[in-house]
C-alpha cells in the first residue's frame, strides 16, 4: 500500500539528490496544472536530475532536468516559488510520484515509471 509523506523544507536539498540517484536515467512523466496547453508536459524522458536553488532571487525554484534526444539538448523544467513536496510511497520506500505545489496554486508531479 502506499503512503505519502509531506518532505520537509530543511530536507529537500539532500531528498532531491537521494531521489535522483535512485531514478538516474529511468524515464520519468512529468504533469504541471493549471498549464496553458493541457496537463502532461512530457513523458518517457530519463531524468538526468533534481535541483533546488537554495539562494539569491531564484531561491526556493525546483528545476527538473531530463534527456530529451532533440537538437537543443535536454529539457529543464524550472518550478518557481515551490511551497510543498509530497512523496508518494511504496511500501519498500521506493518513490513513485512526486507531487510539488507553489505558489499560485501550480502543482507538478513527477511520475517515476
Amino acid at each position: 500500500m502506499a503512503t505519502t509523506r509531506e518532505i520537509p523544507r530543511p530536507e529537500w536539498e539532500s531528498f532531491l539528490e537521494e531521489v535522483t540517484e535512485m531514478e538516474l536515467d529511468h524515464p520519468v512523466r512529468l504533469e504541471s496544472e493549471p498549464s496553458e496547453g493541457g496537463g502532461q508536459v512530457l513523458s518517457g524522458a530519463p531524468l538526468i536530475g533534481l535541483s533546488l536553488e537554495e539562494k539569491g532571487s531564484e531561491a526556493g525554484a525546483l528545476d527538473l532536468t531530463v534527456k530529451v534526444g532533440s537538437p537543443q539538448g535536454d529539457y529543464t523544467h524550472h518550478i518557481e516559488h515551490a511551497r510543498t513536496i509530497y512523496s508518494l510511497e511504496d511500501d519498500a520506500g521506493h518513490v513513485e510520484c512526486l507531487d510539488i505545489e507553489s505558489e499560485g496554486d501550480q502543482k507538478t508531479r513527477v511520475y517515476f515509471d
